[in-house]
């Protein structure tokens, strides 16, 4: 993940900051993949969780995208980081009806956003946590969403799936697996996604048709 940030987006002033938890430093210090992304690049850093609403406090504090750590980058973000804020639709079948925020794993907000403070202000008050966080979040969202609208005030934009839940459709409307090793696929489709958040386990191994594609990209520009 770390690699195909610094390799597609493109303004060197960009940082991507993992959150961990305290535990887990040691580990990842000591990891062969830190040591590597400390050796080749200072635009990745970390810091320790200290609140459970991690993602509101991190944009609360630096404004930004928060992305969920099982995501691929495709190609510089720079056209969508707009002046609107936005939460990215997790599935095609949300288009018309449904919660386009359940299972959302990609979201933008500015630092000083008044959506932001009304979305921390709404998770505050019944709290998340838990297996099924995740959901819990995503019908929070909907709700502040459509209390925005039902005031006359306009919500945050909805970024469409296609753009970084590309699986999350059905066929032919979907790419398939990064990790598939088999199988098919456009290079124009996976060139116009701007990244892949995927579903399944990787391989303790990565690899797979598209991955590998993407990882070569990767290692073409950055060799490394």
């Amino acid at each position: 993940m770390a690699r195909s940030f610094v390799a597609t987006q493109q303004n060197p002033a960009t940082t991507l900051i993992i959150w961990i938890y305290e535990q887990d430093e040691l580990a990842l210090v000591q990891s062969v993949a830190w040591k590597a992304v400390e050796k080749h690049t200072n635009r990745v850093k970390y810091e320790i969780i200290a609140d459970e609403s991690v993602a509101f406090a991190a944009l609360s504090k630096y404004g930004g995208l928060w992305f969920d750590i099982n995501t691929l980058f495709v190609r510089d973000f720079s056209p969508l980081l707009w002046d609107n804020d936005w939460i990215a639709q997790a599935t095609c079948s949300t288009g018309v009806y449904g919660n386009p925020f359940l299972g959302s794993s990609m979201m933008y907000f500015h630092k000083r956003s008044p959506h932001l403070c009304e979305l921390k202000s709404a998770v505050a008050a019944v709290g998340i946590t838990g297996a099924d966080r995740d959901d819990r979040a995503g019908e929070l969202y909907y709700r502040v969403y459509q209390r925005l609208l039902r005031n006359g005030r306009k919500p945050w934009a909805i970024l469409p799936w296609c753009y970084v839940n590309p699986s999350q459709c059905s066929s032919p409307n979907r790419l398939q697996d990064p990790f598939a090793p088999s199988g098919s696929f456009d290079l124009r489709m996976i060139d116009s996604i701007f990244a892949y958040h995927y579903h399944s386990n990787p391989p303790s191994e990565p690899s797979g048709l598209i991955y590998t594609y993407l990882d070569n990209k990767y290692s073409n520009i950055l060799n490394w």
